[in-house]
């Protein structure tokens, strides 16, 4: 995760000793009575948001959103974005709505985490599949995303290629440039002596 993570919303607690106040505590802050009466409405909140199998990449070491503790002298407390994968600007706002899983995730994030390698990719995007945002995707937004993300790999791979290659000529170059030199300086050598 970001030393910077996304915070999405902030409240201010205005409590002695929040430091006590348990996580679920502080998690209700952040969602409806609706979401409480487990109704599933698409723009609230919901439990599966806050478990630690992220909604977003379904990776089993983070939650999708969590809550921290801001400022201790204020008491703020607040609702950021916990995976690494997320795009920042497709969960802002009511994008956090499930109906909108297919912007949660940014495939350039996901082709950096997977070193821009395809193997990788397919064992990343099959995960997202089974357990994280892919779930509740139609084939098409699955398929657009893969695609996304193997454009991105590509591009990565073609500019390491640009990049080695154009080190390489210039190397070459240099080294051609320094033997026209001496090659210049043994026959001014060889004409001198005669």
């Amino acid at each position: 995760m970001e030393d910077n993570p996304l915070i999405i919303s902030q409240r201010e607690v205005l409590t002695n000793g929040h430091n006590g106040m348990k996580r679920r505590k502080m998690i209700s802050l952040f969602k409806c009575d609706v979401c409480e009466a487990n109704y599933n409405s698409s723009n609230c909140l919901h439990d599966e948001f806050f478990e630690k199998e992220c909604s977003c990449c379904g990776s089993a070491d983070h939650s999708f959103l969590d809550v921290r503790y801001g400022n201790e002298d204020k008491g703020l407390i607040s609702l950021i974005c916990a995976c690494s994968l997320a795009n920042p600007l497709g969960i802002k706002g009511k994008r956090l709505s499930v109906n909108n899983r297919k912007h949660w995730i940014d495939p350039t994030r996901i082709a950096r985490e997977c070193g821009y390698q395809e193997k990788e990719v397919d064992y990343m995007m099959e995960r997202i599949q089974i357990k994280g945002c892919g779930r509740r995707m139609n084939t098409d937004d699955i398929n657009q995303l893969q695609e996304a993300v193997y454009l991105n790999c590509e591009k990565e791979k073609n500019m390491c290629q640009f990049t080695r290659d154009s080190s390489y000529n210039l190397v070459n170059y240099l080294d051609d440039e320094q033997e026209n030199e001496d090659m210049m300086s043994i026959c001014s050598d060889a004409t001198s002596s005669l």
